[in-house]
C-alpha cells in the first residue's frame, strides 16, 4: 500500500509538472515569436532599439517629460482594454492616452470612455492620422479623416547635412495652437473664442511657467497629419460642454484622399475648416474627492471631463517632441522670414519652435485637476 501511496504521489507530481510546463510554453511562446519585432509609439522602447526611425517613433521621451523626472506624473502602461477605465481609482484625476491605435476601437470601448469622460471627469488623448479612432470621435462629434493632409500654406522644411533645404513637401504640417480657447466658433455661441489680436501673440516662457495659458498660441509640428471635422456641437449634447479647435489647418489645405497631391482633384476634398487639435471639455461633473479645508473625509466636488483629439500620432513622437531629436534630423526651430509658409511671420513675441513638448505639457496641465493636491 505505501508503494502504491508513493505512486500515486509521484504521478500526481508528473501531472502538475507538466501543468506548469505546458503553461510557462503558453505564456513564452508569444513573447519568443515577437521578441525581434520592434514597437512604435511605446513609451517603454528607449534607445535600444537598432533602427533610428524606430527610435525617433517612440514616445520614451513624452514619458519621461511627463514622469517623475519632469512633471512628476505618475505614469503607468495599461496592458487592459479601455473598457476597464471606469474602474480606475480617482478616475477626475487620471488621463487616458492613447496614441496611434493599431486597430479601430470598437463600440463598447467607445461607450465606456465616453463615460469615463462625461461622468467621471476623466481626461483623455487620442491621437490618430486615420479612423481608428472614430466610434469614440463620433460620440463627442467629431470625424477623423483616413488619408493625408496636405498644406501648402503651412509646410516646414527639412534640411540635409550641408544645411540646404530638401524640396518641400507640404504633409509636413505647423500649425499655430492655442492652450485653452478655440480659434472658431463651432458652437456659435462666441465663448472662449480667441480674438485676432490674441491669436498674434507668441506664449512666453514666463507665461508658461506661471500656467497662464489665455491670450497666445504656440508653433506645433505635425509629420504627415489627417484632418478633423467638427460635425456637431454642444448645442446638441445633454450636458454642458465646450468644444474648442485649438489648431487648424490653412484654408489651402487639402485630403490626399486620391493619393496625387492634387490640389485640384475633385475627389480629395478641402472643406477649408480641417481641425488639427480638438479640445471638448464637459464642466460641472460632481466627483468624490478629499478636500483641501477637510478633515480627512470624501465630500463632493466638481471636476470637468476632458479629451483631446489629435489627427497626427507623430506630434507626440522623439523626433518631435524634442528640440535636441529634431534638429539632429533636419528640423530647425525657425523658419525663413521671406517664405509665405513661415509661422514667425504670424507671431509677435516668442515665436520659435523648441519642441512639441512644451504644448501639450501645457495642455495636459491644464486639462487636470490640481484644486485637492
Amino acid at each position: 500500500m505505501a508503494e502504491e501511496e508513493v505512486e500515486r504521489s509521484r504521478f500526481r507530481l508528473y501531472i502538475a509538472s507538466s501543468l506548469v510546463l505546458i503553461l510557462l510554453l503558453t505564456l513564452a511562446l508569444p513573447m519568443v515569436f515577437s521578441a525581434d519585432k520592434e514597437t512604435a509609439y511605446s513609451a517603454y522602447v528607449f534607445e535600444s532599439a537598432e533602427d533610428e526611425n524606430m527610435r525617433l517613433a517612440q514616445l520614451n521621451l513624452m514619458a519621461e517629460s511627463l514622469g517623475e523626472t519632469g512633471d512628476d506624473y505618475t505614469i503607468a502602461n495599461t496592458m487592459s482594454t479601455p473598457m476597464l477605465v471606469n474602474d480606475w481609482q480617482n478616475p477626475h484625476r487620471t488621463m487616458l492616452a492613447i496614441i496611434a491605435p493599431e486597430k479601430p476601437i470598437d463600440e463598447t470601448e467607445a461607450n465606456k470612455i465616453y463615460e469615463f469622460v462625461t461622468e467621471r471627469g476623466g481626461k483623455v488623448i487620442i491621437a490618430a492620422d486615420n479612423t481608428n479612432a472614430n466610434r469614440v470621435a463620433a460620440k463627442f462629434g467629431v470625424t477623423y479623416f483616413d488619408d493625408p493632409m496636405y498644406d501648402i500654406d503651412h509646410y516646414w522644411n527639412e534640411y540635409d547635412a550641408e544645411g540646404d533645404a530638401n524640396p518641400p513637401n507640404a504633409k509636413n504640417v505647423w500649425s499655430l495652437a492655442s492652450i485653452e480657447q478655440s480659434l472658431s466658433d463651432p458652437d456659435g455661441d462666441g465663448v472662449g473664442v480667441m480674438s485676432e489680436s490674441e491669436q498674434l501673440q507668441g506664449c512666453e516662457s514666463s507665461q508658461l511657467t506661471q500656467h497662464l495659458y489665455q491670450g497666445c498660441r504656440m508653433p506645433l509640428m505635425f509629420r504627415e497629419p489627417t484632418g478633423i471635422k467638427v460635425e456637431d456641437n454642444c448645442q446638441n449634447s445633454e450636458q454642458a460642454c465646450e468644444v474648442k479647435v485649438l489648431s487648424q489647418a490653412s484654408v489651402s489645405a487639402f485630403i490626399d484622399v486620391a493619393g496625387d497631391g492634387d490640389s485640384g482633384n475633385t475627389l480629395n476634398p478641402a472643406p477649408g475648416d480641417l481641425a488639427l487639435i480638438v479640445r471638448i471639455d464637459f464642466p460641472g461633473i460632481t466627483v468624490q474627492d478629499y478636500k483641501k479645508d477637510s478633515s480627512g473625509s470624501l465630500s463632493d466636488i466638481d471636476a470637468t471631463g476632458s479629451i483631446l483629439f489629435v489627427s497626427d500620432q507623430t506630434a507626440f513622437s522623439n523626433r518631435l517632441w524634442d528640440y535636441g531629436e529634431a534638429e539632429d534630423t533636419g528640423m530647425r526651430n525657425e523658419c525663413e522670414p521671406a517664405d509665405s509658409a513661415c509661422w514667425q511671420t504670424r507671431l509677435t513675441g516668442n515665436s520659435l519652435w523648441d519642441g512639441n513638448k512644451h504644448y501639450f505639457r501645457a495642455v495636459i496641465y491644464s486639462m487636470m485637476e490640481f484644486d485637492n493636491q
